[in-house]
């Protein structure tokens, strides 16, 4: 981490004083050309410029992984935002070199305002952990480079803050991927990382986002000056209390002017990508999660040793429906096994609606029982035996 904590550094430009408001300065900005899209490495090489710039602006004193995390978070929010911060005044020149894209730029800035911006920036995190109405997101992220996973946990727990999300590093789940790093059998994964998720919760969060990133191509010399380096991320969001499970994957590269900046930057991409297509996807999917002040659950109800399909079928349907479960769908899946997909508003938990389900049939199937399949240890299915 000292290593990683260094060359994050070195990509800035300190700066102790600055008691001017608007400070003029011509960078340089460079990106790689995919697939000949000359108009995507324009834009790229912009914001490379862009946070060339704004680094030498925020005059951090790196000493902390937190420091480290609130500056990038802080450089990428005023990237995106811009106007007030940074004016481009002039577009100086542009220029390709082979698959090597270059714009210099003539840039403003309002350093006061970036330096407001920097110092809020704890506050407004902190604000969004207490307030935050949306679902709580537990986060673990591995990478191959033990060093860097501690600051990337902080960095993706912080833009999903930045979408409101009460977020959080679940440290267990951490440890836990760390030493299954060639595990490819994700059905099992998955199954211990909710097991032990739930476990190494502190928050009571709905879902949990594990991930990986490494190098696909280490930094590799394109041009002089120029490196290009490509990461490779593949996040998944697993819900703690639905079988649901969606993927952010993908390659990402980055060029700059030195190898490990550019591998730095490149991993630093892949994974602002993924936490912003999941984050979108966790108000968009079947999560459990508080949409408008209501804590929705859904899961699989499974009944074993069903002797009468359709009177027994028609029974438990009816029984859910008493105890206000929504009954999205049902199917036998074996000779006597019946599964029932359901959703339910009325209960905060799962052990609330298992609790609410056996006192419910009781009456019926006087001897029903909670039965947990060794099998599917971790997972959220709900197991009866009739």
């Amino acid at each position: 981490m000292k290593k990683f904590l260094f060359s994050m550094a070195a990509m800035s430009l300190f700066v102790v004083s600055m008691p001017s408001v608007a400070e003029a300065e011509v960078v340089t900005g460079q990106a790689y050309i995919e697939n000949g899209n000359l108009e995507k490495a324009n834009a790229d090489a912009r914001k490379d410029a862009m946070r060339s710039f704004i680094e030498s602006k925020l005059g951090v004193q790196v000493s902390s992984t937190t420091e480290v995390v609130n500056s990038m978070l802080t450089r990428d929010s005023i990237i995106t935002k811009s106007d007030g911060y940074v004016l481009v005044k002039k577009v100086v020149d542009e220029q390709r070199s082979g698959d090597i894209y270059k714009v210099t730029l003539d840039l403003e800035a309002n350093t006061n305002l970036i330096q407001t911006a920097a110092a809020d920036l704890p506050s407004q995190l902190q604000a969004i952990e207490s307030d935050s109405s949306r679902s709580g997101i537990n986060v673990a992220i591995v990478d191959e480079d033990a060093r860097n996973t501690a600051l990337w946990n902080d960095y993706f727990t912080g833009i999903l803050k930045q979408q409101g999300f009460r977020a959080e590093v679940n440290d267990p789940v951490v440890l836990y991927l760390g030493q299954h790093l060639n595990a490819v059998d994700d059905l099992t994964l998955n199954t211990e990382v909710r097991r032990i998720g739930r476990t190494g919760d502190r928050m009571g969060a709905n879902a949990i986002i594990r991930g990986r990133i490494r190098m696909a191509r280490p930094a590799e010399k394109v041009a002089d000056r120029s490196y290009r380096a490509v990461a490779q991320v593949n996040c998944e969001l697993i819900g703690y209390d639905t079988n649901s499970v969606d993927v952010s994957a993908g390659y990402y590269s980055y060029v700059a002017s030195t190898p490990d900046e550019a591998e730095q930057l490149a991993k630093q991409t892949a994974l602002r990508a993924a936490a912003e297509e999941l984050g979108k996807q966790a108000l968009l999917t079947n999560q459990q999660e508080y949409r408008g002040g209501v804590h929705n659950i859904k899961t699989t109800l499974v009944f074993n040793h069903i002797t009468n399909k359709a009177a027994q079928r028609k029974q438990i349907l009816d029984g859910l429906r008493n105890i206000n479960c929504r009954i999205i769908r049902s199917a036998f899946t074996g000779p006597s096994t019946l599964q029932v997909y359901i959703s339910a508003t009325d209960y905060n938990t799962l052990e609330e609606v298992k609790e609410a389900v056996l006192e419910q049939l009781a009456p019926v199937f006087p001897n029903i029982i909670d039965a947990v399949d060794a099998n599917q240890a971790g997972s959220t299915k709900l197991g009866f035996d009739l």
